[in-house]
């Protein structure tokens, strides 16, 4: 089978940039399967491309080579790494985009990017993406040894994730992504959602209670559900949450418990 390489960037589609990098993998590895994940991620939005490539990348084959590009503080002293977990590697910018990566794998791997034969000659200080983080994904899709391109360990940068507060009457939280829908994604794991929920507010609100999928309620209700990522969502039925109710990020999001907490 054919190595994969997965891509993930704020660069949008209007510029070359996505393409230029797709272009040095096609040189160094022909026989990889380029896979886009997305390339929409708000400029300079380290959180949202650490939440997108975490809802991601548990979906690709084993050995799969992920490459994310999320990086404001590209020339800089940030350290490029690749970071080895559950079989697959990560290779981008050290500044928070592997946190969710990070934080549920404890024997995660992260090692710095340092020996420049394999990036392509003579780095831009302005486009790491091409000149060091495609080129190293396409040698270790190829067979090289990752730990040949970084040869010395480097301590991952993560970001400081708000912490989901649990109670026996109460879980809370708060509002960390809107999606293409405007649908509210928030820090609460499937994990911390108790069995009984009566009633669910977000920034303030009353949403209501947790439902199984969209089509629960009625056009135009709001509604909160697990959502595909893995997280409490909170929607409002074929329209944008975000607009109709106002929502912000950092929003506080409230599990209010019938009877004491469950599981």
């Amino acid at each position: 089978m054919s190595p994969t390489i997965a891509l993930l960037t704020d660069f949008g589609l209007r510029d070359w940039y996505v393409g230029t990098m797709k272009g040095v993998i096609c040189q160094l590895c022909p026989k990889a399967t380029i896979v886009d994940i997305c390339h929409a991620v708000e400029p300079r939005n380290i959180m949202e491309g650490a939440l997108m490539l975490y809802a991601a990348h548990s979906y690709f084959p084993r050995g799969t080579v992920f490459v994310a590009v999320v990086d404001p503080g590209v020339g800089t002293s940030r350290a490029p790494v690749v970071i080895r977990s559950r079989g697959c590697y990560f290779i981008g910018p050290n500044n928070g985009l592997f946190s969710f990566i990070v934080g549920q794998d404890p024997k995660a791997q992260c090692r710095r990017l340092s020996d420049s034969r394999y990036w392509l000659p003579n780095p831009s200080a302005t486009f790491h993406g091409r000149d060091i983080f495609a080129p190293s994904a396409a040698h270790i899709a190829g067979g090289v040894d990752w730990k040949k391109l970084a040869p010395d360990h480097e301590s991952p940068v993560c970001l400081s994730l708000p912490r989901v507060a649990i109670s026996s009457n109460a879980v809370s939280g708060i509002i960390i992504h809107f999606d293409h829908f405007g649908n509210a994604i928030t820090n609460i794991a499937d994990s911390d959602i108790p069995a009984d929920v009566k009633n669910v507010r977000a920034g303030g609100l009353n949403i209501g209670k947790l439902v199984h999928t969209f089509g629960d309620v009625a056009e135009g209700a709001s509604l909160a559900c697990r959502g595909s990522a893995g997280f409490l969502e909170i929607a409002v039925r074929n329209r944008n949450a975000r607009e109709k109710l106002g929502l912000k990020i950092g929003d506080k999001v409230t599990l209010e418990i019938a009877r004491g907490r469950k599981k």
